[in-house]
Formats: C-alpha cells, structure tokens, sequence
C-alpha cells in the first residue's frame, strides 16, 4: 500500500454518524464462525497482509473539514479473548464490550480484529467490530474474503486489485438518475414523513442508565431459513418483510398497554438499504459507507401478522419500485446541517421527542460460494448493527446459504438487558414456529 495524500469527503451519513458520535460510539460488528481451531500467527500475518494489500490502513479523519484518508498501517493487532464462560456467553460479552468502545481521534486502523477459540465444537469465531464511520456490512465483508482467503492459502479472483478506500462523491457514484430525482419531491416527502412519525410510540429513554447498548445473539435452526424463504416466496414477500412485520407484532404487544393510555398509537421501523444496488458497478469494490433507509409505517401494529405483512410489504414496493432510498441522503443532509447549527442534541432523549423511531431492522444474505475457497470453512455468519442514538434497538438478521442468525443491540436507556433478550427471544420463537407450519398465523 503506498500513503496518498489525497482525501476523500464524508457523505452525508458518514457526517451524521461523526455527530452521534459525541454522544457514544457508533461501532458495527461481524462474526463468522470457522472450522477447527484458531492458528493465530497465521491470521494476524494474514490480516496485516490482506488490509495492507487492499489499502486499508490507518485512518486520518479531519472532523472539522470533513474528511478521511488512509495511511499505511505497520502493525495491526489481532486480540485472542480468553473463554472464561459458555462460548455464546463470551461472544456476546466481548462484542458489547466492543461496540461500547471508541475509537480514537488520533489515526487508527478502523476495525478490531480479534478471536474466540472453542475447543468444544472444534470451531473459532473471528470476530470485526468497526469504526462505522468508515465502512459498510459490504465492505467489510470485502476485506474478510481478502483476509480468510489468504488464512487458507488461497486468492479469490476478484481481489487482485486494491479496494478503492477512497471513493467518489456518492451523489456522483449512483448516477444521474438518482442525482436527478426532484429535491423538491424528496423534501416534501422527508416533512411529510416528520409529519407522521409525531404519531410513533418510541420507548421512554432513562437518562440514569446512560447511552450504553447491549448484544444479544440468537440462531434458528439450520435448515428453517430455506423454509421461510420458501414460505415468504409463495406470498410474494422477503424475509425481510417478514421479520419487520414479526418485529412490529412483538413490540405493539410490548407496548400495548402504555399506547392505549396516550397519543402515540403507531410504530414505525427504519430500515437500512444499501446503494450499491443502484450503482453495482461504480461501488463494487469500494470500501466505504454507501446506504440510505427507509422507515416502514405501522397505523394498526394491533393487527394480526398477515395484515401487518400486508402493510409492511405496500411500503417496501413503493419504496422499491421508486427506488426512493437513493435520495434519502437528504434527510442526512438535513440533520447534519442542522447539526453544523448547533440546533440537535445527538442523545436518545432528543430522538425520542423529535424523530421518534420504534426500532431498526438491517438485513444481509450472503453465501460460502460467494467467500470463494475460504467458504468451504465458513459455519456461521453474524452481523451486529448499532442502532445509535436515533433508534432505541436495532434487529440485525444474517442469512448464510441454508442458515439464519439474529443479533438485538439494544441502547440501556430504552430497555433493560433482560427485556431486550426476552424480545430476542420472542422473535426467534415467532420465526421458528412460522417456519415449522410453513404457513403465515392468522391470529
């Protein structure tokens, strides 16, 4: 990797995330599950080899100016954590304590590398946990395809090249379609959406139990994941709408009680999309950030679930066949203005009187094939989103080939640790027992 000089500019959601930052860090995480047993110099040497040959080194954030550039990297540590409990137990108390902690200001390398041998299953878990400021799901499982090839010995044939780590502008990089969608449309539709969201039970923020989060991790049994795919199939649905709508079901029963004393009769969930669908060939090997959102509506979340598929999947085929997402940068542009303004206060207390969200849902499906040969050693994959102070939790589901994980991060001021793993819980049982009859529940 030679040192450039050159920067590149934040966009508008990398600028926001810088100010939710003030209030706590905003880490991601990734978990994927190997055969046999951990070879630790071998990892690290492929590591440091891998992220040094795609270019990501160390981080230079200008906050002021707004903008990054990279730096070689000469060491990069991998963390062997110790099992000093159940290796799900260590798992997750290991990616809470990662999520919670900071990056530096002064240059660094973005991710923490680090991994958890079990002995037990003949198995180890390498564990990311990133600056999300700095990259995507997709790029970093672009550098851990580098990284897991070179561990075994082998090259995927479309990581010759280095990843581009500084990439264009993002209003360039998804075309002109995009940068010509009518700002004054967009605009309109971000205050209606305002408008709506006024309406929104949000979780009542304790000020007491600080801006923490806490991982909880939870897996359906190999082979349902197909089965629900087969299932959302045969109904003209994702999975994705199936979890949002199982989500909305389980939080409108959690709420219930306090929505029928007050004002705040709907939920809404916002969902991440990745732009790179609307640009697969300018961001394809891009290491950066490159996603917008959607937030999906629920006005009766007292439904029953096939009525609140029905509502959430309206919503996605709108937001979809408009392809509406690649302009939701706006809103980002919005707050990060206001922000520059000194007009937001980026802590959940604000988000829950102003922009009032009931959760988050990130979805990702990938497959061994796609790691190349290193899929062929690939159990499990794991994604950890943070839900920051814009949301109270966040639902990240994983999808690789035939198998299904969930991971709740939840913000301590919204819920406790044990009502988070009970909603966890309650989602995986809903997903398991749709699965199990093949059909959707009519009450």
């Amino acid at each position: 990797m030679e040192e450039s000089f050159e920067f590149a500019r934040l966009n508008p959601f990398q600028e926001v995330m810088a100010y939710w930052e003030i209030a706590h860090p905003y880490n991601a995480g990734q978990v994927v599950r190997l055969d046999g047993r951990a070879d630790v110099p071998a990892l690290q040497a492929a590591i440091q080899t891998a992220c040094q040959h795609a270019g990501v080194g160390m981080l230079v954030l200008d906050r002021h100016r707004r903008c990054y550039r990279y730096e070689r990297a000469e060491s990069i540590p991998l963390e062997v954590i110790a099992l000093e409990e159940s290796p799900t137990d260590t798992l997750r108390r290991a990616l809470t304590e990662f999520i919670n902690a900071g990056f530096p200001d002064a240059p660094h390398h973005p991710i923490r590398w680090s991994i958890l041998d079990d002995a037990g299953t003949a198995s180890c878990s390498l564990i990311t946990v990133w600056h999300h400021l700095a990259a995507d799901e997709m790029s970093m499982r672009l550098l851990l395809r580098r990284v897991l090839n070179r561990y075994y010995g082998a090259q995927h044939p479309d990581d010759s090249h280095p990843l581009t780590v500084l990439p264009p502008p993002l209003s360039r990089a998804i075309g002109s379609r995009h940068r010509s969608l009518s700002q004054i449309a967009a605009l309109g539709r971000f205050i209606r959406l305002r408008l709506a969201v006024r309406e929104v039970y949000r979780f009542k923020e304790v000020k007491a139990r600080g801006e923490g989060t806490h991982v909880h991790l939870a897996s359906l049994p190999p082979g349902l994941a197909g089965q629900l795919a087969t299932l959302c199939r045969s109904h003209g649905v994702t999975v994705n709408d199936l979890i949002l709508a199982v989500l909305g079901k389980i939080l409108a029963r959690a709420t219930a009680q306090a929505r029928a004393h007050g004002a705040k009769r709907h939920l809404a969930l916002g969902g991440a999309v990745s732009l790179r669908a609307v640009a697969p060939e300018t961001l394809a090997h891009c290491f950066g950030v490159f996603l917008g959102h959607w937030v999906t509506l629920l006005r009766r979340p007292d439904a029953a679930l096939p009525a609140l598929v029905s509502q959430v999947t309206a919503q996605t085929r709108a937001e979809k066949s408009a392809q509406r997402f690649a302009a939701s940068q706006l809103g980002y542009s919005i707050l990060a203005l206001m922000s520059r303004w000194g007009s937001i206060r980026h802590h959940g207390q604000w988000y829950e009187k102003v922009y009032r969200l009931s959760g988050g849902v990130s979805n990702v499906r990938a497959s061994t094939e796609w790691f190349g040969h290193a899929g062929q050693h690939i159990r499990e994959y794991s994604l950890v989103s943070p839900p920051g102070p814009a949301m109270p939790l966040v639902v990240a589901s994983a999808t690789l080939d035939d198998q299904l994980n969930l991971c709740l991060v939840a913000r301590d001021a919204a819920l406790s640790a044990a009502e988070a793993g009970t909603l966890l819980d309650q989602l995986r049982a809903e997903l398991n027992a749709i699965a199990g009859q093949g059909q959707l529940p009519s009450d």
